[in-house]
């Protein structure tokens, strides 16, 4: 969680959501005074800038392709110990990602008080919310995530193999409920 140096707002990045994508593009706009966002959230901060008139963010994702993304972001930082398939890491629950609501503590104040921004309409809240330039928003928080380690397409994968699909609900079935995610392309 973090305060942005314009003064008028702040952003809950939770992991898997946008964050180093987001620091590059803020870092370069000036809006932030250090090199990346954190993924913390503090319920005394969250107070604090509320109370004094800033519109607190919070970046979400589709859980579905968050666990993809996930799954490729470990697969990628575990070279050195050989990958493993999409499959093998639902399977285990290899990495245990917060729900949005874990991470917002189940704080009815602090869900009304948050505007949720899907890391699919980035750009429009970079553009139309911060005022940053499009040219300065680069290849887009997609193209930066999709490190190669299967061939899989990210919604047939669950097409192909409900399992999945129904752990990833089981998982998130708070936040697909709140945030009507349910749907796939």
């Amino acid at each position: 969680m973090r305060a942005l140096l314009n003064g008028t707002h702040a952003l809950i990045t939770p992991h898997r959501c946008g964050t180093r994508y987001l620091s590059s593009i803020l870092d370069a706009n000036d809006l932030i005074d250090e090199a990346i966002l954190q993924h913390d959230f503090r319920r005394d901060l969250f107070d604090y800038y509320i109370a004094n008139g800033l519109k607190v963010t919070m970046m979400i994702r589709n859980p579905f392709i968050r666990e993809r993304s996930v799954h490729r972001w470990l697969c990628q930082i575990r070279r050195e110990e050989g990958s493993f398939s999409f499959e093998q890491f639902i399977e285990r629950d290899l990495y245990e990602v917060n729900s949005y609501f874990t991470v917002l503590m189940d704080a009815p104040e602090v869900i009304e008080n948050t505007n949720f921004v899907d890391l699919s309409m980035i750009g429009d809240f970079l553009v139309n919310e911060l005022g940053i330039p499009a040219h300065h928003l680069g290849e887009g928080a997609d193209k930066l995530y999709n490190f190669p380690v299967d061939d899989l397409d990210d919604f047939q994968v669950y097409r192909d193999n409900p399992q999945f699909a129904e752990a990833v609900a089981e998982k998130y079935r708070r936040e697909l409920n709140y945030f009507d995610f349910w749907v796939m392309p």
